[in-house]
């Protein structure tokens, strides 16, 4: 398997890139930020559908691109195996919601046909080293994590699959959180979120939930929407005793007087 060209369109620092890739070792020199990461980063995102350097896809538009107004990338890799040449394109644009807000929509094109996500599975394999994965020994777990996430997405798409949707069950989770905090709705709303985390990830990856202690699904588990009363109970009630024991305070100094 190796990469015969690659194509970047408003990525990081490239404007444009139109690259004919020789078979064997690359090697890639040259002074600092002159895109020599970006194009490494560029073809790991090609293989997983993730960046290794951040989570938010609105990072890896072109600055001043966006700035103009051209909130958009492409980036396109021709593969060629033992057998055949494969096309991997995937394209970031930015658009406008109902409701004014700007997101980013990502489409996925292998052979120029629209994909998911878990179809970029073997299509490209990738072993990417940083200098940061030096922090994988001694480093934060999540690093661990969102590494083996990397790897094992690249040959298994029903774990990719299942990372995917619990990824996007989290994200939602998060800002209803923050409605829910901000504007004291019900935590009911919280519920069918916690049930489609639970039946996807048993489907896609094989998942049985527990069937004792805390995990979801059994008899000891909490839900959601349970978990955020109890949350904002108890901040309700250290708000209380903070209120009493201020006045105790007060009373104290009064009495001392």
């Amino acid at each position: 398997m190796l990469i015969r060209s690659l194509s970047l369109e408003n990525f990081r620092v490239y404007a444009r890139l139109e690259q004919d890739l020789p078979a064997g070792p690359i090697l890639l020199h040259g002074a600092n930020a002159q895109g020599k990461t970006s194009l490494l980063e560029a073809i790991f995102y090609l293989a997983t559908g993730r960046s290794p350097l951040t989570h938010i896809d609105r990072h890896l538009l072109n600055w001043t691109a966006d700035r103009e107004g051209l909130g958009y990338a492409h980036l396109r890799v021709e593969v060629v195996t033992q057998d055949q040449v494969r096309e991997i394109a995937i394209a970031l644009a930015k658009s406008e919601t109902k409701n004014g807000s700007v997101r980013l929509k990502r489409q996925i094109r292998i052979d120029r046909k629209s994909r998911q996500r878990r179809d970029l599975t073997g299509g490209l394999n990738v072993v990417l080293f940083l200098p940061e994965d030096m922090d994988l020994v001694a480093g934060q777990p999540s690093k661990r994590r969102r590494y083996l996430d990397d790897t094992l997405g690249q040959i298994d798409a029903d774990y990719a699959d299942a990372l995917e949707s619990y990824t996007d069950t989290l994200r939602k989770r998060n800002a209803l959180l923050r409605h829910l905090a901000e504007e004291q709705g019900d935590p009911a709303q919280l519920d069918p979120l916690a049930v489609r985390s639970c039946t996807e990830t048993s489907a896609n990856a094989n998942f049985t939930p527990p069937v004792s202690g805390e995990g979801p699904g059994g008899p000891n588990s909490v839900s959601f929407s349970a978990r955020f009363r109890q949350a904002r109970s108890r901040r309700r009630g250290s708000g209380r005793r903070y209120a009493t024991s201020a006045r105790r305070r007060r009373e104290v100094r009064r009495s001392s007087r």
